[in-house]
């Protein structure tokens, strides 16, 4: 039985027990032309199959390229058989590679449990291969795609996968089927989790088993609450399809903002006319989730908000960590116990060891490690300081040094808790084996919310210590555990370019410390911090225009709690200038992330004292960003009315021009295209030098004007002269959006080989930018123009591999789309029961979103899909519906077919059922 490295290749077919009930019959020999096939690419590479269940194979090959070779080989069969009535066959495919023991022509050992695993988190249509694997194949000729590291059911490790990409094969799909793919927002556990065995069953129980609706973990600070809750969720992934949700309420400077807080940790865009807990209590309503609050005690308001959600849906669940009750009448209490001196010790050691490889050492006994940790009285932050001491000192110095410090302690705070005691002993004696320097700039980093960045630090703190001695300090802080440093990417960030952060308690330590000192160190701290974060803002407000757009993103949501502790500073002191720059600054922030909210918010206040400010620019800068914010947001009229009275202060030209650009597309989107023009025009007729940019983007919205016309003819020359500026300034951005106007032109103008062409670049533009909701639009428009040419088969499946982007990032107006064209290509195919689904999310969205052009549109398709089923009655409605709404589109006057649209829902309903 001698083992030797194998490369196994498993398959399974995606979705076959529906395909077995609808068609019982053809799929007989649908799967029989399958296993045809399997066997002839397994063969052809000298491969094995060893086993067979149901329709899934299980093969064996003594080379990974040999295995590869029959997994391309197998796809490339598979999608080119004619499966008849069953459609497709997509089967999901997994290598690996390992030992493994034959025993009676079967194999065993982890190689295959992981293979397996492997398999069930792919798509149909899918390869994918570990990077232990793909190391021995970087010659084959194919590609890779990097889907990261997964945590694959049942094991531990996380696994670096990768997906095999060959020409002619399926390259877009849908996230990995594994833990890690399960929708979450949960922070990677840096160190290893120690003890706590019982109280984590415990909760598992309580949240699986017993289905309570709120657990709450309470226990006092430094307690590992907060860890526990994380590791328990990590752990339950797999239960929650609606995905575990992670919120820290210490950032937050106002109760307010928790609940616009938790609908972006859920990945959720606000939605006009909602507010945030009534789209969270929609969009949980049935589906099993679990959100976990961290310092839930943080505002009394949370409970009342968690209270309204928890009422609101049937099968969400909260885990809270809090240092009191929130007396809810769902609550089930969980009170957090100390460790238990077993685990106290093997927390002590796990940490002493990375502070010291060489723990324990001479003279440290375990007598003497049980004794210690008796005295830490089971606090797993006060253990975790304590054991990072073990760098310089042995565990009897430890010892004296806590001995003395709870006598001191005990003497003086008698009306502390004893555990809470022995923590705030921890933290002071920690804090007095500081230096004088690192204490400083211990008590500095206080001022800071959430996580910052040593540049940060050096700004900030600069008046305390020397700015190029404190990289050196953080790092000590850090070797000391006073402070983390933050994972970022799945790996440890580098100190010089990462970010730290400073733990509850040890942050209320040191700004108590810094309070002792006096009002000024305060000031002057609070002052600077404002100071960077201001400039921080406005820099990165500049890179959001060009190609530095998703690092300047990413920078602005890391420092979100810095940014607003800044913006209360500047508010509540009266420094209503630098609170304004700071607003407008954030504005295309706001916009983008979909904050918008927040900024709203923000701007009503700062509007609400505009008689205190001095600065008539300013007012204009605020009044045209608050403007933009609710045309997003949930309200078009107030935009206009922010930008028609931004406007009447006579602004400078570049904000006048930019006002009457928003108020243009504001008219568009509300389907008035004479006044849109009328914007436009008076955009342009502003006179600008060097604003060849501002001029490019209107004449494209005049051509966007133009087409939605289907003046075709008057588009095309404006898209054309959009796109040569583009190139010559680089901005391949707008060069991907022109390319894709292009082919609209093209296309309405029956050139369609042209529009084929300007859609596959814009597609591939956008690809190689990262803009994947961008890029699945062009695709829609190759499927548009599939449909077109007589290919709806191949209409299809560009559409399916477009809607798993626009479905993420929740674009309405996409998916809207998107249906829209799979319902033309169903259409073509008579299957008529999935066209009436596919129109039917499209009317609910268009309705919703308000999008007139393409209610027209669901008008259209609801007549060809009712003439087909012969009510042709219906079908007339439709269409004389849809002209009506057109003719509005183009005159901009009103157009009143509610009670048309109500009728055509129960149309499709009834198709759909």
């Amino acid at each position: 039985m001698e083992q030797s490295p194998l490369t196994f290749l498993f398959t399974d077919i995606e979705g076959s027990t529906p395909l077995w009930e609808r068609f019982p019959v053809a799929m007989r020999g649908a799967l029989a032309q399958h296993d045809v096939l399997l066997h002839e690419a397994i063969r052809s590479q000298g491969g094995t199959v060893f086993k067979t269940v149901g329709d899934a194979f299980c093969a064996v090959f003594d080379t990974p390229q040999r295995a590869l070779e029959a997994a391309l080989s197998a796809q490339f069969s598979l999608l080119n058989e004619n499966w008849g009535e069953v459609g497709a066959l997509k089967v999901r495919m997994a290598l690996y590679g390992g030992e493994a023991e034959e025993r009676g022509g079967d194999y065993f050992g982890t190689v295959l449990n992981r293979v397996a695993r492997l398999q069930d988190a792919g798509h149909g249509g899918q390869v994918l291969v570990p990077a232990s694997l793909q190391v021995q194949l970087t010659e084959a000729a194919v590609k890779w795609v990097d889907r990261g590291f997964h945590r694959l059911r049942g094991i531990e490790e996380p696994e670096h996968i990768f997906q095999v990409v060959a020409d002619g094969l399926p390259e877009v799909f849908p996230p990995l089927r594994t833990q890690s793919a399960h929708p979450h927002n949960l922070p990677s556990e840096i160190t290893s989790f120690v003890g706590r065995r019982t109280e984590v069953s415990a909760l598992r129980h309580l949240l699986g088993e017993q289905r309570a609706r709120l657990v709450t973990l309470t226990g006092l600070g430094g307690g590992g609450k907060s860890r526990l809750a994380l590791h328990t969720a990590s752990d339950l992934l797999w239960r929650y399809p609606g995905g575990i949700w992670y919120v820290d309420a210490v950032p937050l400077s106002r109760a307010e903002e928790f609940s616009a807080t938790l609908l972006h940790a859920c990945g959720l865009l606000e939605e006009p006319n909602k507010k945030p807990l009534q789209q969270l209590c929609e969009h949980f309503k049935s589906t099993p989730a679990l959100l976990l609050i961290d310092s839930a005690e943080r505002f009394e308001e949370i409970a009342d908000e968690l209270a309204i959600l928890l009422k609101g849906t049937e099968q969400l669940q909260v885990l809270a960590t809090s240092r009191t009750l929130l007396y809810l009448s769902m609550e089930h209490e969980y009170p957090l116990n100390p460790l238990s001196l077993p685990e106290s010790v093997e927390l002590f050691s796990e940490r002493a060891r990375q502070a010291r490889s060489h723990f324990p050492g001479e003279g440290e006994s375990p007598a003497t490690l049980e004794k210690l940790c008796q005295q830490l009285e089971g606090t797993p932050l006060a253990i975790e300081l304590a054991a990072a001491q073990t760098r310089s000192l042995t565990l009897p110095q430890i010892q004296e040094a806590l001995q003395q410090r709870f006598t001191v302690l005990s003497s003086r705070m008698r009306d502390l808790h004893p555990r809470h005691r022995s923590l705030r002993a921890t933290i002071d004696w920690s804090y007095q084996t500081l230096t004088d320097e690192e204490q400083r700039l211990f008590r500095g980093i206080s001022c800071f919310a959430g996580s910052f960045t040593t540049d940060a630090a050096q700004k900030v703190c600069e008046v305390l210590c020397p700015p190029t001695a404190i990289p050196e300090l953080l790092a000590t802080l850090r070797d000391k555990s006073l402070l983390r440093l933050e994972l970022e990417s799945g790996r440890f960030s580098l100190p010089e370019s990462g970010r730290y952060l400073l733990q509850d308690s040890l942050r209320e330590y040191g700004a108590e410390a810094l309070e002792q000192e006096g009002a000024a160190p305060w000031t002057q701290l609070r002052r600077r911090h404002g100071e960077y974060f201001q400039e921080l803002v406005q820099q990165k407000a500049q890179e959001l225009r060009g190609p530095q757009q998703r690092e300047a993103l990413t920078s602005l949501e890391q420092d979100a709690a810095n940014i607003r502790v800044a913006q209360e500073h500047f508010q509540s002191t009266g420094q209503l200038r630098q609170a304004g720059r700071l607003a407008v600054g954030l504005g295309r922030f706001w916009e983008i992330r979909g904050w918008l909210r927040e900024g709203r918010e923000r701007l009503l206040r700062l509007l609400r004292q505009e008689h205190a400010l001095s600065d008539p620019l300013l007012l204009t800068e605020l009044l045209l960003t608050a403007g933009r914010l609710e045309w997003n947001g949930a309200s078009p009229e107030l935009a206009v009315r922010y930008l028609e009275r931004c406007l009447d202060l006579q602004p400078r030209a570049q904000i006048e021009r930019t006002a009457h650009t928003v108020l243009g597309m504001i008219a568009f989107s509300l389907g008035d295209l004479v006044v849109s023009d009328r914007h436009y025009e008076a955009a342009l007729a502003v006179q600008i030098d060097g604003d060849a940019v501002g001029e490019a983007t209107l004449k494209a919205n005049l051509g966007i004007n133009a087409l939605t016309r289907e003046e075709f003819a008057r588009a095309l020359p404006l898209f054309e002269e959009s796109l040569a500026f583009r190139q010559k300034i680089g901005d391949t951005v707008r060069q991907a959006h022109a390319w894709n106007c292009i082919g609209a032109a093209a296309a309405g103008l029956d050139a369609l080989e042209r529009a084929t062409a300007a859609f596959s670049q814009s597609q591939s533009l956008y690809q190689s930018l990262g803009d994947l909701v961008h890029a699945a639009h062009a695709r829609i428009n190759l499927g548009d123009i599939a449909v077109r040419q007589g290919n709806p088969e191949a209409a299809l499946l560009a559409y399916e591999a477009a809607l798993p982007s626009l479905r993420d990032t929740e674009d309405w107006r996409g998916i809207v789309v998107c249906r829209l064209g799979q319902t033309s290509a169903l259409l073509v195919l008579e299957h008529l029961e999935q066209a009436g689904s596919a129109l039917l999310e499209a009317l609910v969205l268009s309705r919703r979103q308000h999008y007139k052009e393409n209610q027209a549109s669901v008008l259209e398709l609801a007549a060809l899909l009712t003439e087909k089923q012969g009510f042709l009655d219906r079908a007339d409605q439709a269409r004389l519906g849809a002209a009506q709404l057109r003719a509005s589109l183009i005159t901009g006057l009103p157009c009143d077919i509610g009670q048309l649209f109500t009728e055509v829902d129960l149309w499709l309903n009834s198709v759909k059922s």
